[in-house]
């Protein structure tokens, strides 16, 4: 899990450009904070 220390919590551009690259992100940069919350979401409901 990443998670920024400044700002909105968000990670750097670099994580998203890997996830894109990976292939878990979509593309569109203006998606990149959704996707992130709802990674984040999945990964504290599956620790619960």
């Amino acid at each position: 899990m990443v998670v920024s220390r400044h700002g909105e919590g968000l990670p750097a551009q670099g994580f998203f450009d890997l996830a894109v690259d990976l292939g878990r992100f979509p593309a569109d940069p203006a998606q990149y904070a959704k996707a992130w919350r709802q990674e984040f979401e999945r990964v504290l409901a599956a620790k619960a």
